[in-house]
């Protein structure tokens, strides 16, 4: 009796598995010859070879066959079939760097899911597994990694269950892994990347591909960890098969690895290890015909030439990175290589920390005007790619800067910004990284004060700054170390009225007999010259050991003062305005006394005070 056409394909599967794609052709062909097929079944056996085609690395061709497939699928009214022939259009995308174009498709995928609603629940499952995967992946490329991590998770619970998807299941966990070291959550990106690591055994593309992936995770955590040693024999380990592979996508690849090698080698203070791994970047590029003047490999070369003690070695470095910058540009003019830029092997932030460098060796305060191009250039760099924590670390970068020209109204402006667009991303160490970072600012604005008192020299207010960390946080070396979080004491929460008018107090502690009118029609003043001086308000204010927190609820200023930390009572005042926003009674109660002036006695509403104890307490 012939062997089923479930059967063929999960025969074929595993032969895909093991490297042997001509076999897997062949067993379909013989199987196709030998048996009536219906015309959903000769669709199955296509999608089978479109995803071979993946594997054999022809990605053009798979894009070409996941786009016909999907009108074949169509025509025989086959949902789930026209969601694998998607999902072969959007690995072929994938790969090729595309992935954006596959956003309509994700929208159609999904109206398929639900047209599907009714069909057997197994085949259900996977398809809505193959769509949450999709969108997991998407959201990893766009850097939403909590989504990506959600979604992800959600695929994996079918995947790990079918055979078919044996290759997946590692993808999927190196993706999680990568979107937690995003994050700087290094522990869980740790778990992940090693057990993907541990499932990726197959000899098909894909899995090697994973392998070499999560090698390279692993490799860049260790050397965030400082075990450099450990750094270099996992990356090198993923070199072998990306550099015996001739597909164009590797090629970058190759260069980002031999350049995390230089970078390590060199904070081991091991020139000659660097200078082997340059030798051995540039045997490469002649292998494949390129040139040196290959995206990255003048970047690895300048990082070298820049430990030199010789002046005209570390102005040939200076004008190596120059050099690559401006080549980069027109390179991202015309491909669709956004990530280039995004990534810490760019040429900006080591120019960058080039003439930071030099400012802190001569003092020179001109030094600034070369370093704030670079910083504008990031900015650009940063909405191109929309490289979240490369924003965040450059807007943190510019505050500091601000601290080194004295301008601590924009250095705070610059830090708060910071921090909204690391924690709007789900970037929770960072944003708290940068909220420490700001209160620190607050505690030592007396220091800063003297500082500039005294003139004293640029490097003092440089180690003040800690501008040598954030660089190298954004150049892959150090990990995200916020301090542990602690809840802070409350003091007193404010609602004010337009024009400084007091709406309502509630004092925490006992303690607490101040004039609350009176302090009311301060911090509203304050608020509003710090909204006329900065094109955006400053979020805080530090009053003796206590912190006030500035919050606009048109038309009202929330004012939550407290001691301790700020991270945890940020989150507090903003599930507060949520929260009074999302309710009614209490909108129509604040606009009943806003708008008679009055103001609002806890007895008059005591669900307020539960509402703030509940929050707050």
């Amino acid at each position: 009796m012939p062997d089923s056409i479930d059967k063929v394909l999960e025969r074929g599967i595993r032969l895909i598995i093991e490297g042997k794609y001509e076999e897997a052709i062949q067993l379909i062909d013989n199987f196709k010859e030998k048996m009536n097929l219906t015309p959903t079944e000769e669709l199955r056996l296509k999608i089978f070879k479109g995803g071979v085609k993946l594997n054999q690395g022809e990605f053009v061709k798979a894009l070409s066959m996941g786009e016909q497939l999907y009108q074949e699928s169509q025509k025989l009214g086959k949902p789930f079939l026209s969601i694998e022939s998607l999902w072969i259009k959007f690995f072929a995308l994938f790969a090729l760097r595309r992935p954006q174009e596959f956003s309509k498709d994700l929208e159609t995928c999904e109206i398929l899911l639900q047209s599907a609603a009714q069909e057997p629940f197994s085949e259900f499952e996977v398809g809505e597994a193959r769509v949450s995967f999709i969108k997991g992946l998407f959201y990893w490329w766009e850097q939403k990694y909590d989504l990506a991590i959600e979604h992800q998770k959600k695929s994996l619970l079918t995947f790990e269950k079918n055979l078919q998807f044996a290759a997946i299941v590692p993808l999927s966990l190196c993706i999680i892994g990568l979107s937690h070291q995003a994050k700087g959550e290094l522990d869980e990106a740790s778990k992940s990347l090693l057990r993907s690591l541990d499932l990726s055994k197959g000899q098909d593309l894909l899995s090697k591909v994973i392998t070499v992936s999560n090698l390279n995770g692993i490799g860049l955590i260790y050397y965030q960890q400082g075990k450099f040693d450990l750094a270099i024999e996992y990356i090198e380990k993923s070199l072998p098969f990306l550099e015996t592979k001739n597909i164009p996508l590797f090629l970058l690849e190759v260069g980002w690895r031999y350049d995390s090698l230089i970078k390590i080698a060199l904070d081991k203070k091991s020139i000659e290890q660097a200078q082997k791994y340059l030798r051995r970047y540039r045997e490469y590029l002649e292998k494949n015909k390129i040139t040196e003047d290959y995206p990255g490999y003048l970047l690895s070369k300048a990082r070298i030439l820049r430990r030199s003690t010789r002046t005209r070695e570390r102005a040939e470095a200076e004008r190596f990175l120059i050099q690559e910058i401006e080549r980069l540009d027109k390179i991202i003019s015309r491909s669709t290589l956004g990530v280039l830029g995004a990534s810490p092997n760019s040429p900006i932030v080591e120019l960058c920390d080039y003439y930071l460098e030099e400012l802190r060796s001569t003092n020179d305060l001109g030094i600034l005007d070369d370093i704030i191009p670079l910083i504008d250039r990031l900015l650009k760099e940063t909405k191109r790619t929309k490289s979240i924590s490369l924003h965040s670390y450059t807007l943190l970068l510019q505050g500091q800067i601000s601290l080194l020209q004295m301008n601590m109204g924009d250095a705070r402006r610059y830090l708060t910004q910071a921090q909204d667009i690391a924690e709007s991303h789900g970037l929770q160490l960072l944003a708290r990284a940068i909220s420490s970072e700001h209160d620190r600012l607050l505690e030592q604005l007396n220091k800063w004060e003297t500082l500039k008192n005294t003139k004293a020299p640029i490097s003092e207010r440089m180690n003040l700054a800690l501008l040598d960390d954030t660089v190298d946080r954004m150049q892959g070396r150090l990990a995200v170390s916020p301090p542990e979080l602690s809840d802070e004491s409350p003091l007193l929460l404010l609602i004010i009225s337009e024009g400084g008018v007091l709406t309502f107090s509630y004092p925490f502690v006992n303690e607490w007999n101040r004039d609350n009118e009176l302090f009311g029609s301060f911090i509203s003043a304050f608020s509003s010259i710090s909204d006329e001086y900065f094109s955006e308000g400053l979020d805080r204010v530090k009053f003796g050991q206590h912190i006030a927190l500035l919050r606009s609820n048109k038309p009202f200023l929330i004012c939550y003062l407290f001691k301790g930390q700020t991270y945890k009572a940020i989150q507090k005042i903003d599930k507060f305005i949520a929260l009074i926003q999302d309710d009614a009674s209490i909108q129509k109660t604040l606009d009943k006394y806003y708008q008679t002036g009055q103001i609002l006695e806890l007895k008059e509403f005591p669900f307020l005070e539960s509402l703030i104890k509940g929050i707050f307490t």
